[in-house]
């Protein structure tokens, strides 16, 4: 995947392989699966792993393979959060849905910079918007973004929406957020 210079995200669709996104699909987890950490407040109403949750093998693979993505064309210094601090499996039931928000600029364990998230979408409706953007979800749809002052969400869902997500951080001396920023 080629990035150019000053391209803030880069959407490419059938990135992974039809067989490989029915087998994460159908062994995905149900919602009263113990690795899921729940968000249900104004700002937001999805699951999510917390680390390196027991990933179903097929969902295992693709985070793996995201993690292979070249992006130094875009942020040479990047380097993928092979624990998927935060990334790794995200559900939104129907009415789920993510508000407006800028991502944590500082990993809490290590104190890396975040630079890049990919996003890769299994199944579900429930539009990306990134940089008033609107970003159809599409099975094997991946979307690379720069996080930096990017301000994004998700629409609410009518079906049940799964993605997997891994984040490239920098090596880096820089302040700032800890926690998303809902109110940027």
């Amino acid at each position: 995947m080629k990035f150019h210079t000053g391209e803030t995200y880069r959407v490419v669709d059938d990135w992974a392989p039809k067989p490989l996104l029915l087998a994460a699909s159908i062994t995905w987890p149900n919602e009263a699966w113990q690795w899921w950490h729940k968000y249900d407040d104004s700002s937001s109403k999805k699951f999510a792993t917390m680390g390196q949750a027991p990933f179903p093998p097929a969902c295992s693979l693709l985070l793996d393979s995201m993690a292979t993505i070249d992006v130094s064309e875009m942020v040479p210094d990047a380097f993928p959060d092979l624990t998927f601090h935060a990334g790794g499996m995200h559900m939104l039931p129907p009415g789920g849905f993510l508000e407006d928000h800028l991502d944590a600029e500082i990993h809490p364990l290590n104190g890396w910079s975040r630079t890049l998230n990919a996003i890769l979408f299994v199944e579900g409706d429930g539009n990306l918007r990134i940089a008033n953007t609107l970003i159809e979800p599409k099975p094997g749809r991946l979307v690379v973004f720069a996080t930096k002052d990017c301000i994004h969400g998700v629409n609410e869902t009518t079906t049940t929406r799964k993605t997997l997500a891994t984040y490239w951080w920098a090596n880096r001396n820089e302040n700032g957020e800890q926690k998303s920023n809902f109110s940027p």
